[in-house]
């Protein structure tokens, strides 16, 4: 399930950023 992967990486990037601006660099 790439998906599933794709979200965890997300979530793992927004946990560590806690930041909205920064999620910006995390999608790319």
């Amino acid at each position: 399930k790439e998906l599933e992967a794709e979200n965890q990486m997300l979530r793992d990037c927004i946990t560590s950023s806690k930041d909205f601006i920064e999620l910006k660099g995390c999608i790319v």
